[in-house]
C-alpha cells in the first residue's frame, strides 16, 4: 500500500476529534465543523477566521458572490450560525430560431462557529464588504459566582 498524505491528515483529524471528545463530552462532533445536521446539509463551508482584541471577538467569513440581503446570521447559546441561500434563474428564448433554454443555479453556504462564554450577543455588529462578512462581537465581564462556605461538623 502506498503512503498518502491525505490518509495521514484523516488519521490526525480522527485523533484530534477523539482527544477533544474526551475533554468536551457534551459535543459529539468535530469542534471545527459545527453540529452534524449542518455538516451534512450539503451546503458549502466558507472559510472563516476568528480572532480577538481587548474589547471584542472578530469573525471574518468569506462569502464570495452573494448579496447582503441573502445573508442570515443567528446566534443562540454559544453558537453563531451564518447561512446564505441564493437562487438564480436565467431564461433565453428566441422563437424564430427555435431556441428555448432555462438554467437554474443554487448556491448555499453555511458555517457554525462556537463562541466563548464571555460574549455579549445583544450588541453584535455585522458588515459585508467585498465578499467578506465581518462580525464584531463585544466581550462581557463574567462575574464569579457567589461562593458559599460550608462548615464541617
Amino acid at each position: 500500500m502506498r503512503w498518502n498524505i491525505w490518509d495521514e491528515f484523516e488519521r490526525l483529524q480522527e485523533e484530534l476529534d477523539n482527544t477533544f471528545y474526551n475533554y468536551f463530552p457534551r459535543r459529539n462532533q468535530n469542534l471545527l465543523e459545527g453540529p452534524k445536521d449542518v455538516v451534512n446539509s450539503g451546503y458549502k463551508r466558507p472559510l472563516a477566521d476568528m480572532y480577538e482584541t481587548e474589547k471584542e471577538y472578530i469573525v471574518e467569513v468569506e462569502l464570495p458572490g452573494v448579496d447582503k440581503k441573502d445573508i442570515k446570521i443567528d446566534i443562540k447559546d454559544d453558537l453563531v450560525n451564518i447561512s446564505v441561500e441564493k437562487n438564480d434563474e436565467s431564461e433565453i428564448t428566441d422563437k424564430k430560431k427555435g431556441i428555448y433554454r432555462m438554467e437554474r443555479r443554487y448556491t448555499g453556504f453555511q458555517r457554525v462557529l462556537h463562541l466563548p462564554k464571555n460574549t455579549n450577543k445583544e450588541n453584535v455588529d455585522a458588515e459585508y464588504k467585498n465578499g467578506i462578512l465581518k462580525l464584531k462581537i463585544p466581550k462581557k465581564e463574567i462575574k464569579d459566582k457567589d461562593v458559599k462556605r460550608i462548615t464541617v461538623k
